[in-house]
């Protein structure tokens, strides 16, 4: 292997040492402002991407060009950064190059001005200047590069005498304002940022390259700020450094993105911030929901039973009174003692027999009131329990401290009183003594038996009616007599007073909950999810190969569009039933509804274009009002309608457009077809936001969603790079689009659309096969998601063995739950209800 060597030069080259340290200096100098101005260069290319530049423009770059540009951008930056590294070496490499000094000789001539790094290894000053005096240089000096020594032979040198680029390190804090000598300027790192320096720099680590540039009219001055990893530029107005244009970032290294197939590229660097867009127009406010109804009141609470009624203990013999003591604490009150048996009722009279009616004639004047019938005889009252012994009381204690009176507890439902027992025989009283400690309540005796009842005496004259007194128990039900002949109507006798008013029950729970509805074409059914317990809470049959349809909240109705029958199936929300069927055209194959007046719109596809056509049915009563016919109407497929505007919209399948009807019922056009919208090809679901008046369309044939303006009624902007589009819709709270891929597994995925700006923010996989159509819950779904404010979006899950619908968070973008449904799901919507 053949080594390196030194080429000869022809003529000679002689440099000294101070030659040598003097070239590299320059060198390194120029290097740094050729990286300046290829910054500069690089700066001015993004600007010129990006229509900026001040007085040269050319044509609109497409994204890839302005991506391609960024990564070129960022890669000559990431070589810039590798030079920088280099050049900071290579000059700390120069500046510390010791200058050795030999025997004076004779005094030559005096040559050009030479850079003085060091002299006897003595430094120069931050300013660049050397110091020497007699003593520190054998022989003395008297003249260095045309500058004379001082008496005592001391002599000072500057980069500036000696024609060298300068290098200095300074404060950290210091004002960049001040930099207007061209040189390298590196912070010490001992203090915070610069002063002066670009918006929100604040880091202690820098270095400042300053060129003063003179061709031009004027000398301008160039600063060039480098800082871990941003690099900033800027010029003064003037030669003196007075004013100052802004700082300009130049990029910000980005992260670094995901290894790819291939060897990593470079990590791209992070473009400028664009300038934030104006804020758009408040839109309209949205017309009021109508009220949902209100919850069915809850049952009212069983009255509790009364408690056991406590034996009677023994009454003692009372002791001597003794000295009335502090007050005690008041003990528990006892449990009530049992209520006792009632008595059985008597047998009720047999019920004569029911005369025939007569013809009914005149109404003849009202006759005597007849005499009130006897009375049935009174059941056998229940035996009282004898009275039990009462109990010796104890001594009384001294009385306590009265303690503070606790809370008042909740009063408890009044029981039933039982029937009062037989009360005991009074003992004779003893002599009185002291009293004594007050001991505990004994148990209750049993209650007496109650004696036999007496023979019921004549009744007497009817005094006046007493106050009403405690309802007894009620007795069993005698059997139901012969009913006699009806005598006629007594006076009607005075209104009792009113019983007291029962508990009121709890009030039943009225919270909302979404259901999901995803009709199953193979099975000819659908799955109704439960929103909250995630789970399939009823499969309803409806007609043949189900695909479409619509949801109406005002009146809790959901109608499928069944393909292979042609007819609709309404279907009751609430109970879950089928309630009619809709007699509509060949091959139904979607629908739209209007809540402000409850008309339904369902799409007949048809085999052809003469019988493509849309039938409308006054959802209130569920009977046909008109046909839109096949002008204008071509193999319609999917519906929405803008709630706020009264406008229905359905995809015409068969010629590429939008049909748009007008649904206002103070409209003359009322239910007529009033204009068609060019889109893209193969045109499927449509998602509308009333809030923004956007519609979107997924084109499957043409790649592509479409964006119309619902106010013009005209496509405004067309949304590229979507692949296999057909399911759609929108969070109207969020402004973001969901449009589902419909592709083969691993394939299938969804993409979010921020509907602000068009922009393609995320991709969301993990969906089975050939998935269709989507469904997105605007409002948030607490205690099912660990984010309170999440919402779901549920995508079909064709062919997924088994078929399901997919549960996906719309902040994190995972799904999070699949639930398996019925045989080829093909359309899926969402209706919240209050339970």
């Amino acid at each position: 292997m053949s080594q390196p060597n030194m080429p000869n030069f022809t003529p000679n080259i002689t440099l000294d040492r101070d030659d040598v340290v003097n070239l590299l200096l320059a060198s390194i100098a120029m290097e740094e402002m050729g990286l300046a101005h290829i910054i500069n260069a690089e700066g001015e290319k993004i600007q010129y991407a990006l229509g900026t530049l001040n007085g040269l423009t050319g044509p609109p770059a497409t994204l890839q060009e302005i991506l391609a540009i960024n990564e070129s951008a960022a890669d000559m930056l990431d070589t810039i950064f590798k030079k920088e590294i280099v050049l900071e070496s290579k000059m700390k490499a120069a500046t510390n190059i010791p200058t050795v000094i030999g025997p004076t000789g004779a005094t030559g001539a005096i040559g050009p001005a030479g850079s003085v790094i060091s002299v006897n290894n003595i430094l120069s000053d931050g300013a660049g200047n050397v110091t020497l005096t007699i003593g520190a240089i054998p022989g003395g000096i008297e003249n260095i590069n045309g500058i004379t020594a001082a008496p005592d032979g001391s002599l000072t040198l500057n980069a500036e005498d000696v024609g060298a680029f300068p290098y200095e390190e300074v404060p950290s804090g210091s004002d960049l304002d001040s930099f207007i000598t061209e040189g390298v300027y590196s912070s010490e790192g001992n203090a915070g940022g610069p002063v002066n320096g670009p918006l929100g720099f604040t880091s202690p680590i820098w270095t400042l390259y300053v060129s003063i540039i003179t061709p031009g009219p004027t000398t301008s001055i160039l600063q060039l700020l480098i800082g871990n990893p941003t690099i900033y530029v800027r010029s003064a107005t003037d030669d003196t450094g007075t004013t100052w244009n802004p700082w300009e970032e130049l990029g910000t290294q980005g992260p670094t993105g995901p290894t790819g197939a291939g060897v990593a590229g470079a990590t791209g660097a992070t473009g400028a911030t664009g300038a934030t867009g104006a804020t758009g127009a408040t839109g309209a406010t949205g017309v009021t929901g109508v009220t949902g109804p209100t919850g069915p009141t809850g049952p009212t609470g069983a009255t509790g039973t009364t408690g056991v009624t406590g034996v009677t203990g023994i009454t003692g013999i009372t002791g001597p009174t003794g000295a009335t003591g502090v007050t005690g604490a008041t003990g528990t009150t006892g449990a009530t003692g049992v209520t006792g048996i009632t008595g059985i009722t008597g047998a009720t009279g047999a019920t004569g027999a029911t005369g025939v009616t007569g013809a009914s004639g005149t109404t003849g004047v009202i006759g005597v009131t007849g005499p009130t019938g006897a009375t049935g005889a009174t059941g056998t009252t229940g035996v009282t329990g004898p009275t039990g012994v009462t109990g010796p009381t104890g001594v009384t204690g001294i009385t306590g401290v009265t303690g503070p009176t606790g809370p008042t507890g909740v009063t408890g439902p009044t029981g039933v009183t039982g029937v009062t027992g037989a009360t005991g025989v009074t003992g004779a009283t003893g002599i009185t003594g002291p009293t004594g400690v007050t001991g505990p309540t004994g148990v209750t005796g049993p209650t007496g038996a109650t004696g036999p009842t007496g023979v019921t005496g004549p009744t007497g004259v009817t005094g006046a009616t007493g106050a009403t007194g405690v309802t007894g128990a009620t007795g069993v039900t005698g059997a139901t007599g012969v009913t006699g002949v009806t005598g006629a109507t007594g006076p009607t006798g005075p209104t009792g007073p009113t019983g007291p008013t029962g508990f009121r029950g709890p009030t039943g729970d009225a919270i909302t909950t979404p259901f999901v509805y995803a009709q199953n074409f193979n099975s000819a059914n659908v799955s109704v999810i439960n929103g909250r317990t995630l789970t399939v809470v009823a499969t309803i049959p409806v007609g043949t190969s189900p695909w479409g349809g619509a949801i109406n909240p005002s009146n809790n109705r959901v109608y499928v569009a069944n393909s292979g029958s042609a007819n609709a199936s309404v279907i009751d929300a609430i109970t879950n039933t089928v309630i009619a069927t809709l007699t509509v055209g060949s091959t139904p194959r979607g629908g739209a509804v209007n809540p402000n007046n409850n008309y339904v719109y369902i799409s007949n596809f048809g085999t052809n274009l003469a019988t493509s056509s849309i039938s409308v049915f006054d959802g209130d009563h569920n009977h046909v009002v008109t046909l839109v016919p096949a002008d204008g109407v071509n193999r319609p497929l999917e519906g929405n309608v803008n709630v706020l505007q009264n406008v229905v919209y359905f995809s015409n399948w068969g010629n590429d457009s939008i049909a748009v009807i007008d649904s206002d019922e103070n409209s003359p056009n009322f239910n007529t077809l009033i204009q068609t919208i060019a889109v893209g090809g193969g045109d499927h679901q449509i998602a509308v936001n009333p809030a923004s008046g956007r519609a979107y369309i997924a084109n499957n044939g043409a790649t592509s969603v479409s964006v119309i303006d619902t106010t013009s009624n005209t496509v405004i902007h067309t949304i590229t790079n979507i692949q296999n589009p057909i399911g759609c819709d929108i969070n109207t709270l969020t402004n973001r689009l969901y449009v589902k891929r419909v592709a083969a597994a691993p394939n299938s995925w969804v993409y979010v659309i921020d509907a602000n700006d068009n922009s393609i923010i995320a991709t969301i996989g993990g969906f089975g096969s050939n998935g269709r159509e989507l469904a997105v819950n605007s409002l948030p779904v607490p205690n099912i998601l660990n984010n309170f404010s999440a919402s779901v979006l549920y995508v079909i899950n064709g062919d997924a063995s088994p078929d399901s619908v997919a549960l996906v968070d719309q902040v994190t973008n995972n799904i999070f739950a699949t639930i398996t449904v019925g045989n080829s799901p093909r359309w899926v919507q969402i209706l919240d209800l209050n339970r």
